[in-house]
């Protein structure tokens, strides 16, 4: 295990006051999997809380009449870049960094295991707003949700890999997508 990877491991359960053992670490490949583990560990259950609502209803605000399965395929207008971070300052979030072109297509695109590239919908853009402000919109030790847990590992990783949270996935491996060895 690499010096990130043991300060990930070691990131991740001091967050959530927890342990992992080494024997199921080696079995761990991709972000999922790490918050798959936290949730066994916790004996997390439910599928979602509220933290999400509070950013969709920010996002559906910005974006009105665009549902979330929707590809978010032109740059982000300046009006609705800066409605979009007016309203998450509100709430005590930010906006994850979209770069100079505020294009959540140049800066946020997923590949799938064909190799294609496909624009992120603005569902996905949620959650990674989500896991983005982690500490903000989900600070107990223990999460209310496997979403909570997802979005918290996620931020981490984020973190500790150096990658921008919009570039990552959930079934990203650690070492052979994110460099994390």
């Amino acid at each position: 295990m690499s010096l990130d990877s043991v300060a990930f491991v070691m990131e991740i359960e001091k967050r959530f006051d927890m342990r992992f053992e080494d024997d199921r670490m080696s079995a761990i490949h991709t972000v999922e999997q790490v918050a798959e583990e936290v949730c066994r560990i916790l004996d997390v259950m439910a599928n979602r809380s509220g933290e999400r609502e509070q950013v969709a209803s920010v996002v559906r605000r910005a974006m009105p009449g665009r549902s979330e399965e929707e590809p978010i395929d032109l740059p982000l207008s300046a009006g609705m870049f800066d409605e979009l971070t007016r309203s998450l300052e509100a709430s005590g979030c930010l906006l994850p960094d979209l770069g100079p072109f505020r294009s959540v297509r140049i800066l946020f695109i997923m590949q799938d295991p064909g190799g294609t590239l496909e624009s992120p919908s603005i569902g996905q853009f949620i959650d990674r707003i989500v896991a983005h402000n982690h500490h903000v919109l989900i600070p107990e030790k223990v999460p209310a949700s496997r979403y909570a847990a997802m979005m918290v590992v996620l931020g981490i990783v984020a973190d500790n890999a150096g990658v921008p949270i919009m570039r990552i996935a959930l079934g990203d491996s650690l070492t052979n997508d994110l460099g994390m060895d």
